[in-house]
């Protein structure tokens, strides 16, 4: 038997924290089962099977998942928006995907964003507008989340300050950091990626 477990990084969110010590008690113990776990926050992933404190500290093998090709998207995406009658066109798709990375949670998001920004206009063909609505709809949305994150890795010392020094396309290395506080804010982040 196969069980597969999605979104497993949330199950502490559905029970208790204590859930994860008592499914690793009863998984060690079955015979014959296979488990497979897939979650869309690698750090909270990597920390699960990862850390010495976590119950299920080497209990899989960590695989990651491959990007998913440009060409791949682009028809998913055309496919799934002509299956509601909504026409659209490849270079609008590629926009899109310029805007998200390809990353496959905020593609969704910036996908239903548009969607819905459709339905309320009552349109049926998306343009480079209705993709910057979307994108943007999708920036406030996620902005909470970006925060929390941004608020999390801050707690680190001079972390903020690399941060915007990476965004501003400058060296990490400035005057006011100390360079081996630079070097461990960088390390930090490689770790939280």
């Amino acid at each position: 038997m196969i069980v597969l477990f999605d979104e497993f990084q949330d199950a502490s969110r559905a029970v208790d924290a204590g859930i994860y010590k008592k499914m690793r008690s009863h998984f060690q113990n079955q015979e014959s089962v296979a488990y497979m776990f897939f979650g869309s926050k690698e750090g909270i992933m990597d920390t699960l099977f990862g850390s010495r404190k976590e119950a299920f500290y080497r209990f899989a093998t960590i695989l990651p998942i491959p990007l998913i090709p440009e060409n791949a998207w682009i028809k998913y995406i055309i496919e799934k928006f002509s299956h509601r009658g909504i026409k659209t066109e490849y270079q609008i798709i590629k926009e899109i995907l310029s805007r998200t990375g390809g990353h496959p949670q905020n593609t969704m998001v910036v996908c239903s964003e548009i969607f819905y920004a459709l339905i309320e206009a009552g349109e049926n063909t998306i343009t480079p507008g209705i993709v910057r609505l979307g994108y943007d709809r999708t920036l406030i949305t996620l902005t909470p989340v970006y925060d929390e994150i941004l608020d999390k890795l801050s707690q680190r010392f001079k972390v903020r300050d690399v941060l915007k020094r990476i965004v501003s396309d400058k060296s990490v290395y400035a005057k006011n950091i100390n360079p081996n506080e630079a070097k461990r804010a960088v390390d930090h982040l490689v770790s939280k990626l």
